[in-house]
Order: C-alpha cells, then sequence, then structure tokens
C-alpha cells in the first residue's frame, strides 16, 4: 500500500506501509496509535534527545541531531498519513434543574414566644433523670468493687505480712 505524505522530510516520496511501520518503530508506539498517543511519544523523545541537553558534549549533541532528524521526519510522516480525529461530540445538553417543589404542608416550625430561651431547670426538666440517676448509681458501685478488688491484689502480692500492713502487732 502506498500514500502520499506531504511536507515530511525533504522529499515527497510515497509513504509504504513498511515506511510507515518503521515511524511507528521510531516513535515507540503500536501501528495505528492516535493522534494524540503519537504527539505525546513525540514530545516524550524530543525532550530526550534535543541537542540542548548535551551542549557540553559534542558527540553526544550530534548523536542527538541525528536521533532527533529521524523523530522529527517519523512524526511529520505519521502526521501527514494518519487521518485527523473527528472532533469530539458536544456533551448531551443538561436537563433542567429539577423545578421547586411546594413545601411539605405539614411542616411548621415551631416558634417559642419571645423571652423564653434554655433554662438550667428547663433543660433539667426533659432529662430522664431516672436513667441518669439510675446509670450514676450503677458506675459508683463499679467504683468500689474495682478500689476492693485492688485493695485485694495489694495486699495479696506484697511481700510484707498482711497483719503488719493492717496495723496488728506481731504476737
Amino acid at each position: 500500500m502506498t500514500r502520499r505524505h506531504a511536507g515530511a522530510g525533504d522529499d515527497d516520496m510515497p509513504t509504504t506501509t513498511d515506511d510507515l511501520r518503521r515511524c511507528y518503530e521510531v516513535l515507540m508506539v503500536q501501528p495505528g496509535a492516535s493522534q494524540e498517543e503519537i504527539k505525546q511519544a513525540y514530545h516524550d523523545l524530543v525532550s530526550v534527545w534535543h541537542p540542548d541537553r548535551y551542549t557540553g558534549n559534542p558527540r553526544l549533541q550530534r548523536k542527538a541531531q541525528l536521533m532527533l532528524r529521524m523523530i522529527n521526519e517519523a512524526y511529520a510522516r505519521l502526521q501527514a498519513a494518519t487521518p485527523p480525529e473527528p472532533a469530539r461530540a458536544a456533551p448531551p445538553p443538561r436537563r433542567a434543574a429539577r423545578k421547586p417543589q411546594p413545601a411539605d404542608a405539614t411542616f411548621r416550625p415551631q416558634l417559642r414566644p419571645v423571652g423564653t430561651g434554655l433554662t438550667v431547670h428547663g433543660v433539667l426538666a426533659r432529662l430522664p433523670m431516672p436513667e441518669i440517676v439510675g446509670g450514676l448509681i450503677l458506675l459508683a458501685a463499679l467504683i468500689v468493687v474495682a478500689v476492693i478488688v485492688l485493695a485485694v491484689y495489694q495486699l495479696t502480692t506484697s511481700p510484707v505480712p498482711v497483719a503488719l500492713r493492717l496495723g496488728i502487732p506481731p504476737m
């Protein structure tokens, strides 16, 4: 298969399938890559092989110039041989925002008369006192049990005899 390319290289020779395959290899992309992939690969290779990166080493600068010439020619040939990608279709129009619905007829804000803010008495009156008192009694009982368990543990694990610690004189 032979295709013509426009403006790639010094001459306007036909581009064969083998030439295109070689161009894909130079740019390190798969045959049939999209224009965006080709462009990205081209920019990556130019940033690696640009001769200005090798100004301190003339030998490497010459090699970079040759590589960049090959990269530029491959890119130009692929750009000319690859059909332009169709423009992306415009996104579908957005649906109109939801229309506001009338407020629920059962909702009525509860307004307090002026001057009736929160008071300590009002807050305490709303608290579930039996549950709170019961919880406090349970907490106090747990603390007492914990103190007794700790005291027994200390008495039984200490090397000093229990009688001396309790203040009982030896017999």
